[in-house]
């Protein structure tokens, strides 16, 4: 007997089982024996398969006995059942059935054939004549609604499913139905009956070459469109509001919310899981240079593995003897039939492993999400609780408000040499101190970010200490949307005086698995894996203990210790010796949540730095319990999606919450395919929402401290109303510009275009251009010449591309050289002194159009942008225009060509290779032109005192914003105060504070 997944289905071909029997049958054609019998998961116990010598008993297996809908399948193409004689089979089966096949019959004479040339509607040879139907899981009244697809999102589902429409019945997206679902078995192991582990591998390569069906979707099938449901869509947002009215009496505002959010957040989490590629392929070009492994994968035009595949997806290789796991980097297509990808290997991978003997198989790790968001999770919140006042205020209630006070407490954020907050970035640490539910810090590029986070940690902290005795019901949260930005927090956490981190435990959170895929730079000493060694060996050596340990939690850090080889057992003492010598203790792979259990218990931290999806996992282990939180921050809150927000809210509904960012820079990141109201509901824009429409308390940090003042002004036109204020001078934005005049064209404007006239090229669905990879590299050894005892290191360059292509290609380019490559998107949060922005295209699209796109592009460097890309496309594009037109006005153009003959002319004589530079520059630059300079910002500095210590531009106390004047949003016209800054030039204190530049900026 053969037990088969019904995995695709004609509705107008009769013999449809015929071609999946062949296609298992056909495999025996090399001695394979029931090569694809599969496990399946029990839906009562998700994690528990079934046994093997069930499988064996294929009566026991399917029940048929007591199954009403078991079907037989005749040469005739009928079924049998109980209750109709006479039915046909064709329709009656849902993509997903699982189904014992008992009997065969040969339909023709069986010839020899390749398997691997073998089609889908090629001739059939078996046929089934008798099945039966494993018991379905089936569920009733399930809401849904349309995608623009043709699937359907379904309510507390994270999979989308299929629509059984055989009356073409018109389906609308934006509406919500009802229907029966029919949702399959999942299929979680492949195993042979006839074959070892060892062949394993060799066997996957070989199935990967025949046509593979995607896993089945549920079936909805029985359905109608319900009214209520689709008013309390349409309703929405003012679902809380008084004014609202409602025709059906069911729907009321928290129903209405419910449905909303619960259908949005199936939404989002149904097309992120579409994007998951289940296949296991082989890999093929293996080649390793330290943790650094490049491969290639097919990319077959059936089922590409081109937009499933991509950067930062987190891979699994099955070697011969064991698994190692990888994160990509990047993605190349050179040729359509093939991925070439580069991945960074886990750091525990043994530097032996050469990845040249055997067969190797790759395959994607899937994400561990759990379902947060069910039905009834409004009900779960208190009636007074922070999260039931905001998540009400966020769909039409009373908006939270907060009576400002005119006078602002100043704060200093507690470095070895004290540095004193603008009173904008005081506003949002007063505010936050206040206790309110909720507080938006509204923080454009470069306002000291970070650093007003990292002091509203230490107030808060300050404060909660004096009350001992609660402190550990007190603890706060940073959450960030990326590792890299919560290595910034990190960083300038360990900026505060020592005395003060004695008293202040922080960690930051990643699981030992994720962090050792992480490269270098992306580590810190206060990382969980680093800090659990630290604590466990000072446990283990007796200098700290506690009586809330158990055996269990003492067991689990001696394997610890003893796994990582951080401590032997000779020098143990104390309750460790004592452990370690008892009869009951045994030598096993440490389990995560003891180990997890012991570290809160010994280092007690009261704040934890993790990223919103880490946060998951250090949920589910128990540690860090709902009420002991007491504060929640989230970095970079504008690129939040709304079902993620609405989940912490649920998870933690006692915490104040400040969210802090930037509504004019990348929203939240939404896949093709979720749009209208799904979308709005699911990713939304939460931030935005609650700006525009003054939900919540706000606080506006004006200050720029990161770029050149011009950029700083030029931005703030386009962008922010002229509402932003240069926390700087051009002095100490133009070092680069000064001592490189060998390079730069003009020393008063920071934005410089090389205009490429060099069309991009397809590459998959992305772009991709060579002669910009060459720019890249030219401008590269250009800018990291040394010239007059002036120097810039590659480390303070980044390159910059919109296109993922690109990017890849750039970062194979300039891989070893210690710059950094990005899209737009990955860069936000990020600076460098010098930014390259390659625009590829000649034509500018109009995803490079976008406001916030370019906004986070321009506001990357501190001291320089150059542009790479075509002027006429770009002169004849939104936004850009404005920016050519300047960087034209100062004679700021130069033409690629000219780039290039510097280059090929370069002498080792430096004097002489600067002085034809500098003359082909401005021989070759645009001559356009001069018009009207705007005012110089120094020329209005003239009323400000300085402090001739630290070089420190102070606003005399007469020129301060009253308080009432600054805390409108983004709604106030822009301020007469100078363009300059009372808190210390970062990049010019750097001696006298000792603190790195980085620390500062975010």
């Amino acid at each position: 007997s053969l037990l088969l997944n019904f995995s695709h289905f004609h509705s107008n071909s009769s013999p449809c089982f015929d071609r999946i029997i062949k296609y298992y049958l056909n495999l025996r054609s090399w001695n394979v024996k029931n090569v694809l019998t599969e496990f399946y998961a029990d839906p009562g116990e998700p994690e528990v398969c079934k046994k093997k010598e069930e499988l064996s008993d294929l009566q026991r297996l399917l029940r048929a006995d007591t199954h009403e809908g078991a079907l037989r399948f005749a040469e005739e193409s009928l079924t049998v059942t109980k209750s109709n004689e006479i039915t046909s089979i064709v329709g009656k089966l849902f993509l997903g059935d699982i189904i014992g096949v008992t009997g065969l019959a040969r339909l023709t004479e069986f010839k020899e054939f390749d398997v691997f040339q073998a089609k889908i509607d090629g001739q059939c040879i078996w046929m089934a004549t008798n099945i039966q139907v494993y018991p379905r899981k089936i569920l009733q009244d399930v809401p849904f609604s349309m995608l623009s697809n043709g699937t359907a999102v379904v309510k507390d589902h994270t999979e989308v499913m299929n629509v059984v429409n055989s009356e073409s019945l018109p389906l609308e997206p934006g509406k919500l139905y009802t229907g029966t679902a029919f949702v399959p078995e999942k299929i979680f192991r492949h195993f042979t009956i006839d074959h070892s582990r060892s062949q394993k591998n060799a066997i996957t390569a070989k199935c990967s070459k025949i046509h593979q069906y995607p896993i089945a979707l549920g079936s909805i099938f029985n359905f109608e469109e319900s009214p209520r449901l689709t008013e309390a869509f349409n309703i929405g947002v003012k679902a809380f509001s008084s004014y609202q009215r409602v025709i059906h009496v069911e729907n009321t505002p928290n129903e209405i919310m419910e449905t909303c959010v619960l259908m949005g957040y199936a939404a989002a989490n149904s097309i992120n899981n579409g994007r998951f590629d289940c296949r296991a392929l082989p890999m093929e070009n293996i080649s390793r240079k330290g943790l650094i492994l490049k491969f290639s994968i097919e990319n077959p035009p059936e089922n590409p593995t081109e937009g499933k595949w991509l950067v930062n997806c987190r891979i699994k290789i099955d070697c011969p003897l064991t698994n190692v796991m990888a994160i990509i980097e990047t993605i190349v297509i050179t040729d359509p039939r093939k991925l070439w990808i580069t991945a960074r290997l886990s750091s525990n991978v043994p530097n032996n492993n050469k990845f040249d003997r055997g067969i190797h198989i790759v395959s994607q790790q899937e994400s561990q999400e759990n379902q947060v968001l069910r039905t009834g999770f409004f009900h779960k919140t208190g009636l007074n609780e922070n999260g039931r006042r905001i998540l009400e205020a966020l769909y039409g209630g009373r908006p939270i408000t907060h009576n400002y006070p005119t006078r602002t407490r100043s704060y200093d954020f507690r470095s070895e040499v004290p540095i004193a907050l603008n009173q904008y970035q005081c506003d949002y640490v007063d505010m936050m101190m206040e206790n309110i539910p909720i507080v938006v810090g509204c923080s454009p590029f470069g306002c000291g970010k970070s650093m007003t986070i990292v002091t509203t940690a230490v107030e808060i902290h300050k404060n909660t200490a004096e009350e001992n005795l609660l402190r550990k019901y007190n603890k706060q949260l940073m959450l960030t949307q990326s590792n890299y930005a919560s290595v910034n927090l990190v960083e300038i956490s360990k900026k505060i005086r020592p005395e003060i981190l004695s008293d202040l435990k922080f960690v930051r959170y990643i699981s030992e698995k994720n962090w050792k895929e992480l490269s270098d730079d992306c580590k810190t000493e206060y990382d969980l894996p680093k800090l659990m060694e630290k604590v466990f060996k000072s446990w283990a050596l007796g200098e700290k203990t506690s009586e809330l340990l158990s055996f269990p939690h003492m067991e689990n850090m001696i394997n610890f210790l003893l796994d990582g080889e951080f401590l032997f057992p000779e020098y143990f003492t104390g309750a460790a010796f004592c452990t370690f010598k008892f009869p009951r203790f045994q030598k096993r792979y440490p389990s995560v949540r003891f180990l997890l259990e012991a570290f809160f218990i010994l280092y007690e931290p009261d704040l934890v730095i993790t990223t919103i999806d880490s946060l998951q996992a250090l949920l589910k282990s128990e540690v860090l319990l709902p009420h002991s939180v007491q504060t929640i921050q989230i970095d970079e809150a504008s690129q939040v999606p709304e079902y993620t927000f609405i989940s912490l809210l649920t998870l933690f509904p006692n915490a104040s919450y400040g969210l802090i960012g930037d509504i004019q820079q990348l929203p939240p990141y939404c896949e093709t395919g979720l749009d209208g109201k799904l979308k709005d509901y699911g990713i939304g824009n939460t931030m935005e929402r609650a700006v525009i429409s003054n939900m919540f308390p706000q606080a506006m940090l004006r200050e720029v401290y990161r770029c050149h003042p011009r950029v700083t002004h030029l931005l703030s036109d386009l962008f922010y109303e002229r509402r932003l204020i240069p926390g700087v001078t051009e002095d100490q934005r133009n070092e680069f510009l000064r001592k490189r005049q060998d390079f730069w064209p003009v020393s008063q404007f920071p934005v410089m275009i090389v205009n490429n006239k060099e069309k991009g090229m397809r590459m998959g669905t992305s772009c991709q251009n060579n002669s910009e990879k060459e720019l890249v590299k030219t401008l590269l050894n250009r800018l990291t010449e040394e010239h007059n005892g002036y120097q810039l290191q590659p480390s303070d360059i980044g390159v910059i591309s919109f296109y993922a292509a690109q990017t890849s290609i750039l970062t194979e380019a300039l891989r070893g050289k210690k710059v950094k490559c990005g899209t737009v998107d990955a860069f936000q949060g990020s600076e460098r002194e010098i930014i390259i922005l390659c625009c590829t295209n000649a034509k500018i699209s109009q995803f490079m159009q976008m406001s916030n796109r370019i906004n986070v592009a321009m506001s990357r460097a501190k001291q320089a942008t150059i542009i790479i890309g075509n002027v006429d496309g770009l002169r004849d594009a939104k936004y850009w225009s404005d920016i050519v037109r300047e960087a034209e006005r100062e004679k700021c153009v130069i033409q690629a060509e000219s780039l290039r003959d510097i280059q090929s002319r370069s002498q080792p004589n430096r004097t002489t290779s600067q002085r034809q530079s500098a003359s082909e520059y401005h021989n070759n630059r645009s001559q356009v032109p001069r018009g009207r300079k705007k005012p110089d910002i120094l020329k209005q500095i003239s009323a400000l005192t300085v402090s001739e210590s630290l070089d420190v531009v102070q606003i005399p106390s007469s020129q301060r914003i009253p308080r009432n004047e600054r805390n409108r949003g983004y709604h106030n016209n822009r301020t007469k105060v100078p363009k300059v800054s009372n808190q210390a030039n970062i990049s010019d204190e750097m001696n006298v504070l000792n603190i790195s530049a980085s620390f500062f900026f975010d």
